[in-house]
C-alpha cells in the first residue's frame, strides 16, 4: 500500500539547474576558474558538503565554492522575481493529486533551510508538504540515505509503503539505501549502469509518475 511520496527539489519538482550552469560558468569565469557544463552537472544532486568536496578536489582547496553558491541562489531568485522561472512539467498537479488522494508528501532536498525560504516567496507550493528534510537536517547528505531515512520516520511509513522521486544520481543511491522504491525523472543526467544495475524505474516526467501511481495503486484490476 502506497503511504508516501519523498521528493527531491532542484531538476525535479522545480528548474533550477540551468541557473547553476548559467552561475557557475559566469561568475566562476570571473573569479578565475573556467568550469565546463559537464563539471557542474557531474555535481548535481549532491549535498553541499559533498558538492564543495568535488569542486575542491577538482580545482584546489582554494575555489570559492560557498561564493558560487550564493551566486546561484541570486540567479534563481532573480528569475522568480522576473516571472521567468519555472516548476517541472505537471509538478503542482502532481503534488494536489496525491494529497487529494490522502497520500503523505515529503520533501527532501540538498538545498538548504535559507534558501527553501525563499524561494516560498515565489514558489506557495512549496508550504503544502507534509514533512521537509533540508541539507541543515541531516548530518550525512546525498548519496547517504538519512534525507530519506529521516523523511519517512517524521512521516511514520516504512520504507515499503515509500515512493521516491529523484534526478540525480546520487539521489537514487540513497534511494536505494532507504529501502525505499525510487524512480528517476531524468533532467540533466541520464540513465547510467548503476540505474540500469538496479532495474530502477525511469519515467519522462511528474505527469507519467501520476499514471504510473493512479495504475499501480488505484486503479482495481
Amino acid at each position: 500500500m502506497l503511504k508516501c511520496v519523498l521528493f527531491d527539489l532542484d531538476g525535479t519538482l522545480i528548474d533550477s539547474e540551468p541557473y547553476s550552469i548559467t552561475s557557475k560558468m559566469i561568475e566562476g569565469k570571473k573569479l578565475g576558474y573556467e568550469f565546463t557544463e559537464e563539471f557542474i552537472i557531474g555535481g548535481f544532486g549532491l549535498s553541499k558538503e559533498n558538492a564543495r568536496k568535488y569542486y575542491k578536489d577538482a580545482y584546489g582547496e582554494d575555489v570559492p565554492y560557498d561564493e558560487l553558491s550564493k551566486y546561484r541562489l541570486q540567479y534563481v531568485l532573480k528569475a522568480m522575481e522576473e516571472g521567468t522561472f519555472k516548476c517541472k512539467h505537471y509538478a503542482l498537479e502532481l503534488i494536489e493529486y496525491l494529497k487529494d488522494k490522502g497520500i503523505k508528501v515529503g520533501l527532501c532536498t540538498s538545498t538548504s533551510n535559507h534558501n527553501l525560504d525563499a524561494y516560498r516567496k515565489y514558489l506557495p507550493f512549496l508550504n503544502d508538504f507534509d514533512t521537509y528534510v533540508t541539507n541543515d537536517s541531516v548530518i550525512k547528505g546525498k548519496p547517504h540515505p538519512e534525507v530519506f531515512i529521516k523523511g519517512m520516520e517524521n512521516l511514520n511509513v516504512s520504507p515499503e509503503e515509500t515512493l521516491i522521486i529523484e534526478d540525480s544520481i546520487s539521489g537514487l543511491i540513497a534511494s536505494i539505501e532507504s529501502k525505499a522504491f525510487p524512480i528517476m525523472v531524468p533532467d540533466y543526467i541520464q540513465p547510467n549502469d548503476y540505474v540500469k544495475e538496479h532495474n530502477i524505474l525511469v519515467l519522462n516526467n511528474l505527469e507519467e509518475v501520476k499514471n504510473f501511481i493512479e495504475n499501480k495503486y488505484f486503479i482495481v484490476k
